[in-house]
């Protein structure tokens, strides 16, 4: 028989408290999914883009599409989420280790997107060798944020700091 969503859990609080308590790990593994995607999608695609009849220049803007949608995620993180979370959560607070990742993919990201840029300009040849090593700069430091920072939005570790109400009330 299926259970209820009122049945409790193995830590003893409902399935629909879980739920709620896992709510900002859930959103964020959403986006993190999204970014995994991206990256493999142009890591694969970098010496095969135009076995499917993607031209170099749709690759290329594409693959800048990766450093637009982090920069953007990451902003908002940093702006919004980051200090509420960092007050109690030592992971989230500016000296903290999510905050270092950012600023560790960002420095990546840079030369990721210099490369890429001088190639749309004509400065540069394009080489999926070089692109690779691009990504594989930041790849370590990225893969490990976007599974660590979900990691710790999970409700087992939220817990630890927070309410549920107060979770409950965390923008995201």
């Amino acid at each position: 028989m299926a259970s209820s969503s009122s049945s409790a859990s193995a830590n003893g609080i409902s399935e629909f408290e879980e739920r709620q308590w896992d709510r900002l790990a859930v959103r964020m593994e959403g986006f993190h999914s999204y970014f995994r995607v991206s990256f493999n999608s142009i890591y694969e695609l970098a010496d095969k883009f135009e076995d499917q009849k993607i031209t170099q220049e749709d690759f290329v803007d594409h693959a800048l599409e990766l450093d637009s949608h982090l920069h953007t995620h990451h902003s908002i993180e940093d702006v919004y989420i980051f200090p509420i979370l960092g007050k109690r959560m030592p992971a989230f607070a500016l000296t903290g280790t999510h905050p270092e990742h950012h600023r560790r993919i960002h420095e990546g990201l840079e030369q990721y997107v210099q490369y890429l840029k001088a190639v749309r300009a004509g400065a540069e040849d394009y080489d999926a060798k070089v692109l690779r090593e691009k990504l594989d700069a930041f790849r370590g430091v990225l893969f490990e944020h976007l599974d660590e920072e979900v990691e710790h939005l999970r409700g087992e570790n939220m817990r630890k700091y927070w309410t549920l109400d107060e979770v409950r009330r965390l923008p995201m």
